[in-house]
């Protein structure tokens, strides 16, 4: 009788008991709907104090204490879940889930993604759908906001494959898409990012830029170089071809082309050793036309990387070749050196057209006088005590009202000298010519001079 009676106690304690748990994770699962989590902890906690090996407990927990970014506890009540049932763990992956895409809805990309990298752990079957949310999300998003859209397009072939071949058509349609609305920037990004994830691809996205060159080049080829360039970053064997149609276009090149078509020349000219000649001189040419054109700041670029490439351009006995360097040197603060060179061009050539335009470099105000036989020229009247520099082509006598005068036995046939300085305002500057024939005489004056 004593026994029954102990039986029946115990039964009843043990419904009592399981009651009392059923009740705890009612209570903690109305909280749980009505977003108290913490106030569902404790409850929880009661509940598996009394029944240690209910999963359905620890799941909760999990729950509540992911959503108070309790993250290591959360993980270890998850952890015991799945230890107690199997079964648990697509659901612990679905909860990660879940979170994750609200994250990422939100702009929480970086914890998103953690919790997502979560769902996959737990439950590898998750892999495929969590892809197929960032694609779709991908998809959906504009693609003027280009770095967001690979960014998601890009996270979307790290969780699974099952997308790559539509990823890849994606990035590369959209990639034309953007350049053919003018949007390069944006364009160029779905490019590069089409070329990372599928090397397959460089060779077309390549192609496609070369076409665009070659269907702009003759009239813009500043642009046309662009494409070039970007055709070469995708695919480098498509230099042979680039430089073919450089070739073929290269008068419009040299009338028309600037700093980005003389960039993508020197590029090639330096990476290419059998076209190197050729590139510089294009580029020459180039710089030639912006010196005729007075655009001396870009002129002294051009000219310098034609010079890298080929020495010759500044060891090229001829005027022109002599000039064009005496320029940059000039233009690059040498004056000795551009001194020295327009010296030599004056003593070959004094009425060279070459000799007049360095000459307005070096000395805007100077002029050329050509003195005939014992011809005695006044050139100029001087203020202020400036130094009077002057070189000439033959003997000639500098003298001055104030007394000063000097003769010069030019051993070369070109002097450089200064009169010295000239203290008195107003002192008046001759120049006598002692030979039998005619000589030029080159004559370079400071501020503070009035010209005759």
């Amino acid at each position: 009788m004593k026994m029954k009676v102990l039986l029946i106690v115990t039964i009843i304690f043990s419904v009592a008991f399981n009651i009392s748990c059923s009740s705890n994770i009612d209570k903690a699962k109305d909280l749980i709907k009505a977003k108290m989590f913490k106030e569902a902890i404790p409850i929880l906690n009661e509940s598996i104090s009394k029944s240690p090996t209910n999963p359905e407990s620890h799941f909760l927990l999990g729950e509540c204490y992911l959503n108070e970014g309790q993250l290591s506890q959360a993980y270890k009540s998850f952890e015991r879940a799945i230890s107690l049932d199997s079964g648990y763990s697509s659901i612990v992956g679905d909860t990660f889930f879940e979170l994750a895409a609200e994250l990422l809805k939100k702009g929480r990309d970086n914890e998103a993604y953690r919790f997502f990298s979560k769902s996959a752990e737990i439950e590898p079957s998750n892999k495929d759908k969590i892809s197929d949310f960032y694609y779709e999300l991908g998809k959906g998003t504009s693609i003027q906001e280009s770095l967001k859209v690979v960014s998601l397009l890009d996270t979307a072939t790290k969780f699974s494959q099952v997308h790559n071949e539509d990823i890849s058509t994606y990035l590369y349609d959209s990639g034309i898409k953007l350049q053919s609305s003018s949007d390069l920037k944006n364009a160029i990004t779905f490019f590069e990012k089409c070329a990372m994830l599928f090397p397959e691809k460089r060779m077309s996205i390549s192609e496609h830029m070369l076409n665009t060159a070659s269907d702009i080049i003759k009239t813009n080829p500043d642009n046309a170089t662009k494409f070039m360039k970007l055709s070469l970053q995708f695919n480098e064997s498509s230099s042979d071809k680039i430089i073919s149609m450089i070739k073929e276009n290269r008068q419009t090149i040299e009338k028309k082309g600037h700093s980005t078509t003389v960039n993508l020349l020197y590029d090639l000219g330096n990476k290419f050793r059998t076209h190197k000649v050729a590139m510089s001189k294009m580029i020459f040419n180039i710089a030639k036309r912006e010196e005729n054109l007075d655009e001396i700041k870009s002129f002294s670029a051009y000219y310098s990387k034609a010079t890298s490439l080929n020495k010759e351009f500044s060891r090229c006995p001829e005027i022109d070749c002599a000039y064009y360097y005496a320029l940059d040197m000039w233009i690059k603060g040498k004056e000795k050196s551009a001194e020295k060179e327009f010296y030599k061009m004056f003593k070959k050539s004094p009425s060279s057209k070459f000799v007049r335009k360095l000459q307005k470099q070096l000395a805007p105000t100077g002029d050329i006088a050509y003195l005939k036989p014992d011809e005695k020229k006044l050139i100029a009247t001087v203020y202020e005590g400036r130094n009077f520099f002057w070189l000439s082509t033959g003997k000639v006598e500098l003298s001055t009202s104030a007394g000063k005068n000097r003769m010069v036995d030019v051993n070369n046939g070109v002097y450089y000298t200064g009169l010295g300085n000239i203290s008195r305002e107003g002192t008046k500057v001759f120049v006598r010519n002692p030979n039998s024939k005619a000589v030029s005489i080159f004559y370079v004056i400071a501020s503070g001079i009035s010209y005759n």
